[in-house]
């Protein structure tokens, strides 16, 4: 239980100070390339934050998913987002951020084990585009 409590607060303190971050970005930074990976602007990078919710409330549940779906899964996170403006994609990952802490907070999969290693790894992914950010609004 204690290690669920840990990787859900984890989770949900990196979520929170991203959103914070996000909101001093100005619209036009979003189209700047900012990250190392070939063709991903800023934009990418905090869409991407939309597949993380996405994925960690499927692996939160503790239901088997293939890596198929949750391919499918991230591309219709990102995508869900991709061609929002800043003033409608902020509430947006405050909503799927929202789904995340709410479902976390009251809920602790079966199989904690493999939930919390596949977890930690979205964790680490949402720190660096926290990372990317802050690098980009500087």
């Amino acid at each position: 239980m204690s290690e669920w409590i840990d990787i859900s607060s984890a989770w949900i303190s990196t979520r929170h100070e991203t959103l914070v971050v996000l909101e001093g970005v100005a619209e036009t930074k979003l189209s700047r390339t900012a990250t190392e990976r070939p063709g991903w602007t800023l934009r990418h990078s905090v869409t991407f934050l939309a597949a993380l919710d996405a994925e960690v409330l499927q692996l939160a549940t503790g239901e088997e998913i293939t890596d198929w779906d949750l391919r499918r899964l991230r591309g219709e996170a990102m995508f869900a987002a991709q061609y929002l403006r800043m003033r409608d994609l902020l509430p947006f990952l405050t909503d799927t951020a929202q789904r995340v802490e709410d479902y976390m907070s009251a809920n602790e999969p079966n199989d904690i084990s493999s939930a919390i290693v596949a977890i930690r790894g979205k964790l680490v992914e949402a720190q660096s585009v926290l990372e990317i950010i802050k690098e980009a609004n500087q």
